[in-house]
């Protein structure tokens, strides 16, 4: 995979909806070192962990930087733009440059290695500014969004102001997004294998 390409795992201590959730297990896994190793599995070796949980700051995983995210953008009122743009301007402070960012989303923990390989795949094969994750219902799901730097840059540090953005529908059960406990559940049923028909899940697609 490109060396140019960097993922930032946002994964912020509290939520409202499900406390503590980018740290739930799945098959032991918590769901921000489970994004991590999706990642992994996908060939990149940048890897950037946005938090401001100490525990996960204080977690020693090989070929991950821990960032600790400021107070500003640790709250409800923040959003994935501010966090992504907080990361860019401590890789610049660095002075390593990247052509690619993705964000991969812990609350999409059945995002498969594979898949996340072929959309960078199709993302640089054909140019495209940004590609966006989406359900089968054609809505966003949060899964990944994979951009270039210099789109982001230019159109004021914001993903959803890219002009031509591209989609990229995921099956059923790695769109699902875990905002709720009814969709934890689903997400823990269709990891052991007990759902037949993953269609059947519209709810926190």
């Amino acid at each position: 995979m490109d060396t140019d390409i960097i993922v930032i795992v946002p994964a912020r201590r509290d939520s409202k909806r499900l406390p503590h959730k980018n740290k739930m297990l799945l098959h032991g896994v918590p769901l921000w070192e489970n994004s991590v190793n999706i990642a992994k599995k996908a060939g990149i070796k940048n890897i950037i962990v946005s938090t401001n949980d100490e525990e996960i700051l204080s977690t020693k995983v090989e070929g991950v930087m821990m960032l600790e995210r400021s107070k500003q953008n640790a709250t409800d009122e923040a959003t994935t733009t501010d966090v992504i743009y907080e990361v860019i301007q401590f890789i610049e402070a660095t002075g390593i440059k990247y052509k690619t960012i993705a964000l991969l989303q812990p609350t999409s923990p059945l995002l498969e290695p594979h898949t996340l390989r072929h959309a960078l795949h199709q993302f640089q094969d054909k140019s495209m500014r940004c590609l966006i994750a989406y359900n089968q219902q054609y809505k966003p799901c949060g899964a990944f969004y994979i951009f270039r730097y210099s789109e982001f840059a230019f159109y004021g540090n914001s993903i959803y102001g890219i002009d031509n953005s591209h989609i990229y529908i995921l099956p059923p059960e790695q769109a699902i997004d875990v905002d709720e406990l009814w969709d934890w559940r689903a997400a823990q049923d269709v990891k052991a294998g007990r759902v037949i028909n993953p269609e059947s899940f519209t709810r926190g697609l």
